[in-house]
């Protein structure tokens, strides 16, 4: 996740370039610590408040009930995200463009295209666990059985 933010204070606070030191903002930073860890990727960056026009516009349409580009969301809070970490959490709206088993599986049936040698690499060495059997997806494992690989939202609902 990229977080865009028009405070330098903030960012360099989260990205540890900073120490918190008001109560408030050591709060807040307690729930984005929390809140970070339920991404593979959590960054913040700082945008100076002369270039952040897109933001602008995307709080104008949302405050005037406007359609919104396609994957943004946004999310009315009715209380302090401080004052209750439990609730904050449990409202992370996650956003998935691209099933996670589609790389792999990709590689496995030869049709990879990565140009980034480094990413091929990468893909290279995470389907060595894997298998295809029948168009399914399976990890492999050394002394255990073969696990059938499901998408992200068929373990939510397995849940």
């Amino acid at each position: 996740m990229i977080v865009k933010i028009d405070s330098q204070v903030v960012t360099g606070q989260v990205e540890k370039e900073y120490t918190a030191r008001e109560p408030k903002l050591i709060k807040y930073l307690s729930v984005v610590r929390n809140l970070e860890r339920r991404f593979e990727g959590f960054t913040l960056k700082h945008i100076p408040r002369l270039e952040n026009a897109e933001a602008d516009e995307l709080a104008k349409d949302v405050a005037n009930n406007l359609p919104l580009p396609p994957n943004t969301f946004y999310q009315i809070l009715k209380s302090l995200a401080t004052t209750e970490t439990s609730k904050a959490l449990k409202h992370i709206l996650h956003l998935q463009n691209e099933d996670w088993r589609k790389a792999i599986t990709e590689f496995l049936e030869g049709k990879t295209t990565e140009e980034d040698e480094a990413k091929a690499a990468r893909i290279q060495a995470r389907a060595r666990n894997y298998t295809i059997i029948d168009g399914v997806l399976y990890k492999k494992g050394v002394v255990q059985p073969l696990l059938k690989c499901i998408s992200q939202n068929e373990g939510i609902e397995l849940l």
